[in-house]
Order: structure tokens, then C-alpha cells, then sequence
């Protein structure tokens, strides 16, 4: 299942009705220096590393980003553990299940495309500093960034990211429409996610 965490009715009803918000990854930086409960990652979508150091053995960091970010990002989280919910709890008192997975990214899926985007879709990638699967996957097309968070602060997220692409355009804040999922999904309290957590 995937797990949507909202603050408010409204958000959920939204969600339901098959609204789903993207922002860009810069957005989210921008809001995580507001220390936005759980969004307090300033590198998202990008490799920062601190056990680097010069030729002449000084220490540094290493921040990369693309130099153009044309994404678009959407998040839930999926596969969930027992001993996180504490923590995940904070980024929403309602949770959305989204029980079926298939049926929600195809709709997903559909809808992007019909709307012209290029959809990419899994779960983040969680690194650690001088993690060589990290070039790897950049090696296979820079809009691996997207996917990108550093494993000790968030890997308890689990997050699962829907990413959305254009050639040629400025991305922005959009609602992608993917018609209602209130048949794939319950709405549960935040407080109550350890017993739904056991049925998947």
C-alpha cells in the first residue's frame, strides 16, 4: 500500500478526488528552510557528501545538483515499519492507504501522459556519503537527482516519488488530475496506522 500523511480534511478530500499536488524540488527546499515538520532537507534532489577532501588532504563537502531541473515531484510513502510511525506521525494526523498500488500508478501514469508529461515513478534512493551506487545511477541520466535523499536523516520516510518531465519548460506547482481513488483507498487517523500497517 502507499501512505498519503495531509493535515487537514480539505487536504484529504482533495486527494481523494484524485487531485494530486506536484512542486518542484527547489519549492521543497524552499519550505524545508521554514523547518517544516519532516521536509527539513535542504539537499533533496541532490548529492551532499562530507567525508571529501582536497589533494593537499583538506577536508570539504561536495554538493552536486543538475545545472536545469525541469522535474516536477508528488510523494507517498510505502512499506512502512512499525518502529517509524512516531515519526511519521508529525507530517499529518489523516493518512490516505492507497491499497492498491497498480491501480493508483496507472492512473498516474495515464494522466501524465495525456497531459504530456514524461512520468517516472519508484521509490527514493537513499545514500550514504561516498556511496558508489549513487554514480551509477546518475551515469544513467541525470534526472536520477530527483530521486535522491540522504539515507540517515530520512530513509524512515520510506517515500516513493512520482516525477513528471517536460523538454522545454519551466516547471511549477501543477495539479494533475487522475480521476477519484476513493474506491482504492480508506482515509485512517495518523495515531491508528499500526493496525492497517499488519493487512499489507
Amino acid at each position: 500500500a502507499f501512505y498519503k500523511f495531509l493535515d487537514s480534511e480539505k487536504a484529504v478530500n482533495s486527494f481523494c478526488l484524485g487531485k494530486m499536488y506536484f512542486n518542484t524540488p527547489e519549492y521543497y527546499r524552499k519550505i524545508e528552510e521554514k523547518d517544516e515538520i519532516g521536509r527539513k532537507d535542504t539537499y533533496d534532489g541532490m548529492f551532499y557528501g562530507e567525508n571529501f577532501e582536497t589533494p593537499n588532504k583538506k577536508p570539504i563537502r561536495l554538493v552536486m545538483k543538475p545545472e536545469r531541473e525541469n522535474s516536477i515531484i508528488m510523494c507517498v510513502s510505502h512499506n512502512l515499519k512499525k518502529e517509524n510511525l512516531r515519526r511519521m506521525k508529525k507530517m499529518g494526523s489523516l493518512v490516505v492507504v492507497i491499497k492498491d498500488e497498480t491501480l493508483f500508478l496507472d492512473k498516474v501514469y495515464k494522466a501524465s501522459i495525456l497531459n504530456g508529461y514524461k512520468v517516472k515513478a519508484r521509490g527514493v534512493q537513499y545514500y550514504e556519503d561516498l556511496d558508489k551506487s549513487i554514480w551509477n545511477s546518475l551515469e544513467k541520466g541525470l534526472d536520477n537527482f530527483a530521486f535522491l535523499k540522504q539515507k540517515e536523516k530520512w530513509e524512515y520516510q520510506q517515500e516513493f516519488r512520482v516525477v513528471l518531465e517536460k523538454d522545454n519548460w519551466e516547471p511549477k506547482f501543477t495539479i494533475l488530475g487522475i480521476g477519484d481513488i476513493t474506491d482504492i483507498s480508506e482515509v485512517v487517523l495518523a495515531e491508528k496506522l499500526e493496525s492497517v500497517l499488519q493487512q499489507f
